[in-house]
């Protein structure tokens, strides 16, 4: 079931992905075409959509960013401290 965005706030759709979801997809079928390995590569994209989505389920907009974050995910340190740094001291 597609759910229709109630807000203009609301992350960007395509049919029945977000935005996030597509730019993965398309980057996949890119890669895919690129490397003359489409299918493996859409296999490979539809899960990984799949993936994001149910990590996404039920949480708010930004569990994406917060868990590349969180994680250490390379250009997503953009402002703020480290994720390794548990304790800080006034």
């Amino acid at each position: 079931m597609v759910v229709i965005p109630r807000y203009t706030d609301s992350p960007p759709q395509l049919l029945w992905w977000e935005l996030d979801e597509l730019i993965l997809l398309l980057a996949a079928m890119v890669f895919g075409v690129a490397t003359r390995t489409l299918t493996w590569c859409l296999l490979v994209g539809f899960a990984s959509v799949w993936l994001i989505a149910r990590l996404k389920s039920g949480r708010s907009d930004g569990v994406v960013l917060h868990w590349c974050w969180w994680h250490g995910v390379p250009g997503f340190r953009l402002t703020g401290p480290s994720s390794e740094i548990r304790e800080f001291l006034e």
